[in-house]
């Protein structure tokens, strides 16, 4: 079979009588379509589209192919007749593939991607309004990855990855990434991804780490984007970005995993309306350092010179809920003032910080909870809490430090007379 691309026909057509376009090569030759991404070690094969006066006349073997593998013929006016009615065109066009030396009619399929992709969304969002959005993610491993995914089968369109880490395969279990990625850059790998799941999506890609060397490209990047996801695994460039976000009245999202992913915390940061990461950190200083360790360079950035730090990672299934948590937040963020169906969660999902746990971890908190089974009140696993926290007003980020430390010698002055 033959998949078309109506949109991509319809520009092609509008510009030549003759256009050659690639058809990517699927199950050994049992599909050849136009509408999936480049993807790395996807063969694909020259094609070629054309008019003609009369298709039941047209005789494949007869015209000069040059490299053409694949070749669609259709009639002049099919185009301008049928834009509105994309799917007759598949009646109305012939498509040939060159088999063994020989011209093989094979079935023809076309298929208005645009239309079609993000039809389903009627009535919850208008797509448009969340088409235009630009999201940046720090770190594509396994939250960031499957935060882009979430995004655009939500309908996002324009994003801005930025991460150093090549594709290993110690990553593959709880990535979104397969083998056949090992060795890529995971911006090159997730871009690759998104476009695949939409092909008019735009990916921007950087492979820098997220560090002070590159604070002035990351400013750039977060003053260009709508929000920004931090889902990076590194304290540093956590503290770096929150700075850069609150410098530049950004909202940020920052997630990640506790030990062995048994549960999991999402950050909200409103700038000058919610605590910092900053904030966050002096406030649960011991939930802060309860990171998951993950990779090698984790384990070796908290390690002792006689006591290495295992790499003990969740399971991708333990992630999972945070990360979709963090897209509801992140598509609460760019709807917001906008009057769609979702408008109700804003009430739900008002807290700064969020708490999800997957097991009764031995050693945490939780280890003492009562199990969940029947349950309805109290505190149990696979739930979500929302934690109000204030913003520290003598916090060096978001906060006024001097006015603060003058309030507190005024107060304790005060008290001494």
């Amino acid at each position: 079979m033959i998949i078309l691309d109506y949109d991509k026909v319809a520009h092609c057509l509008k510009t030549s009588a003759y256009v050659t376009t690639p058809f990517y090569s699927l199950d050994n030759g049992d599909v050849y379509s136009m509408i999936i991404a480049g993807s790395a070690g996807v063969p694909f094969l020259q094609g070629a589209l054309a008019f003609c006066d009369d298709i039941q006349k047209y005789e494949c073997h007869k015209m000069p192919m040059a490299d053409e593998r694949i070749h669609i013929i259709f009639n002049h006016d099919v185009i301008e007749s049928d834009k509105n009615n994309f799917e007759t065109i598949s009646d109305l066009c012939r498509g040939w593939v060159l088999k063994n030396g020989k011209w093989i009619l094979d079935d023809v399929k076309c298929i208005s991607v645009q239309r079609q992709l993000l039809s389903r969304f009627g009535g919850i969002i208008e797509t448009d309004i969340i088409a235009g959005k630009k999201v940046l993610i720090m770190g594509v491993g396994s939250f960031g990855s499957d935060i882009a995914l979430g995004l655009v089968k939500s309908g996002v369109t324009y994003f801005i990855l930025i991460d150093d880490d090549r594709f290993d395969i110690p990553n593959i279990m709880r990535h979104i990434c397969g083998l056949s990625q090992v060795g890529r850059y995971k911006t090159k790998a997730i871009a690759d991804i998104i476009l695949d799941k939409n092909s008019s999506a735009t990916v921007t890609t950087f492979e820098k780490r997220v560090n002070r060397q590159n604070s002035e490209l990351l400013r750039d990047l977060i003053r260009s984007a709508d929000i920004v996801v931090c889902a990076i695994d590194d304290r540093d460039g956590k503290v770096l970005t929150n700075r850069l976000c609150v410098e530049e009245n950004k909202t940020c999202i920052f997630t990640g995993a506790f030990r062995r992913a048994y549960g999991g915390q999402i950050l909200r940061v409103h700038p000058h309306q919610s605590l910092c990461y900053q904030c966050f950190l002096k406030s649960l200083p011991e939930q802060a350092a309860n990171q998951e360790i993950s990779n090698d360079r984790q384990a070796k950035a908290i390690s002792y010179s006689d006591r290495p730090v295992p790499v003990e990672p969740g399971l991708a299934n333990d992630i999972t809920p945070i990360t979709q948590m963090v897209c509801k937040l992140v598509i609460q963020e760019l709807l917001k003032d906008k009057n769609t169906t979702l408008r109700s969660l804003d009430e739900d999902l008002a807290a700064p910080l969020y708490l999800w746990f997957n097991r009764r971890e031995t050693g945490s908190d939780q280890e003492n909870w009562e199990p969940l089974e029947f349950n309805c009140d109290g505190m149990h696993i696979l739930r979500w809490y929302g934690v109000a926290i204030d913003a520290d007003p003598a916090c060096p980020v978001c906060g006024d430090f001097l006015k603060e430390l003058a309030r507190q010698q005024g107060h304790k002055t005060s008290n001494k007379e």
